[in-house]
């Protein structure tokens, strides 16, 4: 095993250089799960890995309770998670797994008989058609066909692809989105905006896309995707100036 990775009990903080590490796990997986990607994994910086029975485990931190991420890879899974609960109660105190797919609990012999499985609705992805928000065919789509006419006769905006070129003034324009929203009070928002950051400031070392728009030559709003598997991509964050009206616009929704 390359030296470089830390094996189970020790936990390492992630940094750009373990991207192949983690490519290497995820890719065989084809991930559902939106969190499972490398960048939303690295973004946020109280996350740390660790390698057990040849499965990548990460650590991470929410409401200062720390938990663990479903194993990556697809070798013992039970195992695994038996080892990291077990781990998890005597070291942490408290602790559980998520990220787990309903379906595929019963294949991995992880059942209620054995363990206090939750869903948590919460934290559920939504999922869209490319096709449907590209073509906003059908009458429910009527509000947004004229929320987006409306916009550009009010607004001639100019979009970019975010390269290194823009990804600076992108970083300047999600600060000053952060100031203008007054977020401080904040703490989901403060976190967000923390993490972003980091994105945009490691722009050239993830593989993250995306668009801005452009109103009279300055930057009004943002787009920020990665690729999750071979058919999905998430938004990673999208930001826009909420003092022209019509930039928003809302979108169907439905639980993934």
């Amino acid at each position: 095993m390359d030296k470089n990775i830390p094996v189970f009990p020790v936990f390492e903080k992630i940094e750009t250089e373990h991207r192949n590490i983690f490519d290497e796990y995820l890719g065989p997986m084809e991930p559902a799960v939106s969190e499972f990607n490398f960048t939303e994994i690295f973004m946020w910086r109280k996350i740390r890995f660790s390698i057990l029975n040849g499965s990548l485990c990460i650590m991470l931190e929410k409401n200062k309770k720390k938990f663990f991420y479903r194993p990556l890879g697809r070798r013992d899974t039970e195992k695994t998670v038996r080892e990291l609960l077990e781990w998890g109660c005597k070291e942490l105190g408290d602790c559980s797994v998520y990220g787990f797919l309903e379906e595929e609990l019963p294949v991995l012999g992880i059942t209620d008989k054995n363990y206090d499985i939750s869903s948590d609705r919460a934290d559920s992805d939504y999922l869209y058609r490319a096709s449907d928000l590209i073509e906003l065919v059908g009458r429910k789509y009527d509000g947004k066909r004229n929320h987006i006419k409306r916009f550009e006769e009010e607004y001639e905006v100019q979009m970019e692809e975010i390269s290194p070129g823009n990804a600076r003034e992108c970083l300047a324009f999600q600060r000053k989105w952060y100031e203008m929203r007054g977020c401080e009070d904040d703490m989901s928002l403060a976190y967000e905006n923390c993490a972003v950051i980091e994105v945009f400031e490691n722009f050239e070392n993830l593989p993250v896309f995306g668009a801005l728009m452009r109103f009279k030559k300055e930057i009004i709003g943002y787009t920020l995707a990665d690729k999750l598997n071979d058919k999905t991509a998430i938004i990673i964050a999208e930001k826009a100036d909420y003092n022209l009206s019509l930039i928003h616009i809302s979108e169907p929704t439905r639980p993934y």
